[in-house]
């Protein structure tokens, strides 16, 4: 019986493990197919979609720098182009600087270089034919006491030339709209005598009737430059047109005033600084710079009796005639001017209008105009420079001197060379 009973025993615990093997292999095999399921049917799809999510998401952030890129990209060409067509504007039609002894025109070169050597011409000169360089050298002594010739490069005292750059800042003060040309002085200077009457135009052109008595020996700082001009200034009708640097002192006052900053400044920023001047500038640094030319007193022979002019005679000409340049650098402003690169076409040919009066006259903005040139003289304490161009700048000369000959020989020489260049 015992025997019997172990026997049960023994298969009984077989089937339990039968069973238990059979219930974990049950188990196994229906949680692999809960985990197939939930993997393929469930967890699959879901990250097939998120990563389909964040693929469209990728995509679109893509798109967006692509497109911020295509932007940028735009932006940048677009301020190359700009960056380009402002360094085209500040590009002179021609460069100057260098001595020409007229290659392109050797025949024309050798007839004008004979006449200045005739006159004894003492300066530097500069000449242009269709824009193309005729001429340009100089003549004579810069610095006789150190035998230094003058040169392309040789730097001069403008005097009333600089007329002509006080009426363009003016004239930008217009297109900004900080007053008109027909803007009463009295705006400006009300204890001016007539000024209700008279506008910023009749000065531009010098047909205001201002005087100034006398002359500020004492020099100073351009207010009180300014100040002594008004202080002096007189008035009487005009019969006939008369030159008064006056009113190109009260100007350079209205350029103080509208801007905000001393004239030199604004002088600077506007016009040598954007037009890349690099021998324009002012006299408190003229005898300082290596390429000045000194001036010999008309009153003495060549070189016998140099000048050095003090400081106070030079300030006394703010916005008249303190400027220093080259043959080159006046030029570049003019055709720069004639280009649309400082005034808009416009506002150039309204500056340089001439209304009708009970007497003739052809001065305006700094500039005589004539049928066939536009023509610039100055004379200032033995410097002379006289210049003449055609309308549109193509062709023109300029001569700076240190030497003033006695009955307009320079200016007069200056002119019969133009009519040989039309």
């Amino acid at each position: 019986m015992e025997k019997k009973r172990l026997q049960q025993i023994k298969r009984q615990r077989k089937r339990q493990r039968r069973q238990i093997r059979f219930s974990f292999f049950s188990g196994l095999l229906v949680g692999s197919a809960a985990v197939f399921c939930f993997y393929h049917v469930y967890y699959t799809p879901r990250l097939a979609t998120e990563a389909a999510t964040e693929q469209s998401k990728t995509q679109e952030q893509i798109e967006t720098l692509t497109g911020q890129n295509t932007d940028l990209q735009k932006e940048i060409d677009l301020n190359k182009q700009h960056l380009k067509a402002e360094a085209e504007k500040k590009q002179p039609r021609m460069t100057f600087g260098q001595p020409n002894n007229g290659e392109q025109f050797p025949d024309l070169a050798s007839q004008i270089d004979n006449k200045f050597h005739e006159a004894n011409f003492i300066g530097s000169l500069l000449v242009i034919k269709n824009n193309q360089i005729v001429l340009e050298k100089g003549y004579g002594y810069a610095d006789k006491s150190q035998e230094r010739l003058n040169a392309p490069n040789t730097e001069f005292m403008i005097a009333s030339v600089q007329k002509a750059y006080t009426a363009v800042l003016v004239m930008k003060l217009v297109e900004e709209g900080l007053l008109t040309l027909d803007t009463p002085l009295s705006t400006f200077y009300p204890n001016l005598p007539n000024s209700d009457q008279l506008t910023i135009k009749s000065l531009i052109n010098m047909t205001s009737g201002l005087q100034m008595k006398g002359f500020n020996s004492q020099g100073g700082t351009e207010e009180d430059t300014i100040k002594y001009a008004l202080n002096t200034v007189t008035y009487a009708p005009l019969s006939k047109w008369n030159y008064s640097a006056v009113n190109y002192t009260l100007l350079a006052g209205i350029i103080r005033q509208l801007t905000g900053r001393s004239y030199q400044d604004y002088f600077t920023s506007q016009i040598i600084t954007k037009l890349n001047l690099e021998h324009t500038g002012f006299y408190q640094s003229f005898y300082s710079n290596p390429n000045h030319a000194v001036a010999s007193d008309p009153k003495n022979a060549p070189y016998a009796v140099p000048l050095k002019t003090a400081d106070n005679i030079f300030a006394a000409e703010t916005g008249t005639g303190n400027v220093y340049a080259t043959t080159g650098d006046v030029f570049t402003f003019f055709q720069a001017l004639l280009d649309g690169k400082l005034l808009s076409k416009n506002s150039l040919s309204e500056l340089w209008a001439r209304p009708e009066l009970a007497f003739e006259y052809t001065y305006a903005a700094g500039l005589y105009h004539n049928e066939q040139s536009l023509n610039g003289h100055g004379v200032i304490v033995g410097f002379e420079p006289t210049l003449a161009f055609s309308a549109d700048g193509r062709t023109g000369i300029i001569t700076l001197s240190n030497y003033l000959y006695p009955k307009s020989q320079n200016a007069n020489l200056t002119k019969e060379i133009f009519k040989l260049l039309e």
